[in-house]
């Protein structure tokens, strides 16, 4: 009987964590429609982060920052951010990575494919090294 009435106790727990999760998610993310098994979530108010920052905030939420795979994706996210939050800059998972010399996405360490990069890029112009312009400004 105990044994029942512990694995009770601990389903709802963790259904209780699911639905709070979710709520806290809606409350604090805008969430894109799936896009190739994926789904995109972006901070619903101003944030201050360094990428490391930014990168444990989505692994705590299950996720990373995000790594482009194609022009497919890196559309389908400007037209999400232009739905809820145009006109900002957004970071990207791209890193200078000085020992190789070559930019790379930050969680993965996997380099970033060229046909990506927007004309004249990766140039090391701007406020940081790892501000570089891929295809579509996320503007």
């Amino acid at each position: 009987m105990d044994k029942r009435l512990d694995h009770m106790s601990s389903t709802m727990l963790k259904i209780q964590r699911r639905i709070y999760s979710q709520i806290l998610l809606n409350d604090c993310f805008h969430i894109s429609d799936e896009f190739k098994g994926k789904r995109y979530f972006m901070t619903k108010t101003d944030k201050s982060f360094n990428i490391s920052d930014a990168d444990a905030v989505c692994q705590f939420y299950g996720g990373y920052i995000v790594e482009f795979e194609d022009a497919d994706e890196i559309e389908f996210v400007y037209d999400f951010l232009k739905r809820v939050d145009s006109g900002k800059l957004h970071y990207t998972g791209v890193i200078y990575h000085e020992t190789d010399k070559n930019h790379v996405y930050y969680h993965s360490g996997k380099p970033v494919p060229t046909e990506l990069w927007g004309q004249g890029e990766p140039n090391d112009v701007g406020a940081w090294p790892m501000w570089e312009t891929i295809r579509i400004a996320l503007l």
